[in-house]
């Protein structure tokens, strides 16, 4: 199930908000749907050292603010806040799937050292500035060569560094979610590809016919195409192989909107066979619909409703909101 992989800078996985680990959600959330998330170790270890900062200047601002008196807040209950604790609680409950790569050979340092002697990408002109970005660099480069994937996708915003990632035809640089969704559909683009699946369908399939790309319950890639024709198709792959395909004319509205409890089980039935080709979009509302609407969720615990909502929510629920996973649980678990 080979997912594609993106590793991610700091610049692009931190913001000033300390109540999460990680900021800039959403995208994020787009990325996990989609992808492997990988992180470089110093890019964690950066995200440590500015929470820990932005905690701190919070503290000074709380401790020079007339507002704790009016509180009653003491300044040693502020002075006993430990910051590496909290920094590492935020870690551990982390809720977006990750995984973190480290730099093993410690021997590239010497070419980190000719890299900023010479000043050259991803160090500055006229500075010695890039050891952290040099340091991601050669991470990125030794772990390319311990997997298979002949492409991997890179998210950073700096220059340098991707200046110098370009200079390697596996490395993809992406400024964000919208621009790896182009990506990663355009490696399914090539003629090769589009002749097959057309062949598949017995339809032809143009590189404009590819709409949407997204990971379904089992892992694998689902490709949302349009025909020349004008016909949608959702079409599950693995390792640019065709798995299965169907017209997209299955209808979840028939369970969310089901007025009885015949017509609940009359749904889940018809839509059994279409799970695999299910968007993330599309299991949440669906989940919500389980919990929201009574014809439903009154018949909880019939056996094909309960297998029904938990073989969409068991192998979705790291991509789903903590509000739904939380209801999903209280009804069906």
């Amino acid at each position: 199930m080979a997912l594609p992989k993106v590793i991610f800078d700091t610049n692009r996985l931190h913001d000033k908000e300390t109540k999460k680990f990680f900021g800039f959600r959403e995208e994020l959330m787009k990325f996990s749907r989609v992808a492997e998330i990988v992180i470089p170790e110093i890019v964690i270890d950066e995200i440590k050292v500015r929470i820990e900062q932005t905690l701190k200047s919070h503290k000074e601002n709380i401790l020079q603010n007339s507002f704790k008196w009016i509180l009653g807040i003491k300044d040693e209950d502020i002075d006993s806040i430990n910051f590496d604790s909290y920094i590492n609680k935020l870690l551990e409950n982390e809720e977006i799937p990750y995984t973190i790569i480290r730099l093993k050979d410690t021997s590239v340092l010497e070419k980190i050292k000719e890299l900023a002697l010479q000043k050259a990408p991803p160090f500055e002109e006229k500075t010695d500035k890039g050891f952290k970005d040099a340091y991601i660099y050669f991470t990125i480069l030794e772990y390319l060569k311990e997997i298979d994937d002949k492409k991997i996708f890179v998210c950073t915003k700096d220059k340098k560094l991707i200046e110098a990632l370009k200079k390697h035809p596996s490395i993809q640089v992406v400024k964000d979610y919208g621009d790896f969704e182009k990506q990663a559909i355009i490696g399914y683009q090539d003629e090769y590809f589009l002749d097959r699946l057309s062949n598949e369908i017995g339809e032809r399939v143009i590189k404009e016919g590819m709409l949407d790309v997204w990971k379904n319950i089992d892992g694998n890639i689902v490709l949302h195409i349009k025909t020349i024709n004008g016909r949608e198709y959702v079409v599950v792959v693995e390792n640019r192989e065709i798995l299965d395909y169907s017209e997209k004319d299955y209808d979840i509205d028939a369970f969310i909107n089901s007025p009885n409890f015949a017509s609940t089980h009359n749904a889940i039935y018809t839509l059994e066979d279409y799970k695999k080709f299910f968007s993330i979009e599309e299991i949440e509302q669906i989940l919500r619909a389980a919990i929201g609407n009574t014809q439903i969720a009154w018949i909880a615990g019939d056996p094909d409703v309960k297998e029904f909502v938990h073989s969409l929510y068991e192998p979705m629920q790291d991509f789903l909101p903590q509000d739904l996973r939380e209801a999903v649980k209280e009804v069906y678990f």
